[in-house]
């Protein structure tokens, strides 16, 4: 058997194994991408503080969206999808797939909606709607109103949302 070194201080992988290894190696970086995306400081993933937009203008109306059509937007093109969504406020309306803490204590939901299971669409919350996600649950229909902030490996990120 052909044996080769992956990395330096890795275990050593076998030469028609790599597979597994990529797998391993990848999913350890999507997960150190994804809590870090979580972070939830008031600003989004690309560090724009929530305020200054157009869209955000009191009075302005809200333009409605599906999980679906955040999830397809980041599928299809992310450089547009971050053109219309980053930033930008809007209404979102759908179904809780799992309510979650990140690693800092900020609430975030996913819906129902993802191109894979991968690329649920995931909704932090603001301080204030803690105790509101804390009696939500996994399988109702829930509206949000949410600010935009990109996508980490193609699962659409929204933050600081109220419910509507």
């Amino acid at each position: 058997m052909t044996v080769c070194y992956a990395f330096r201080n890795l275990p050593l992988v076998a030469a028609g194994d790599h597979g597994s290894f990529i797998k391993v190696a990848a999913f350890i970086v999507l997960g150190s991408v994804v809590l870090g995306g979580l972070k939830g400081n008031g600003t989004g993933a690309s560090g724009h503080a929530a305020g200054g937009s157009s869209s955000r203008t009191p009075g302005a109306p809200l333009i409605s969206f599906t999980p679906s059509d955040l999830a397809l937007a980041y599928s299809a093109n992310s450089v547009a999808a971050d053109e219309t969504f980053k930033g930008q406020r809007y209404r979102v309306s759908g179904t809780i797939d799992s309510i979650n803490s990140n690693l800092w204590g900020t609430p975030y939901i996913t819906m129902k909606g993802g191109v894979n299971m991968f690329s649920e669409p995931q909704f932090s919350f603001a301080d204030t709607e803690k105790s509101h996600v804390a009696k939500l649950q996994k399988g109702s229909l829930t509206t949000l109103i949410c600010i935009g902030s990109g996508d980490v490996v193609k699962a659409p990120m929204s933050n600081d949302c109220v419910f509507d």
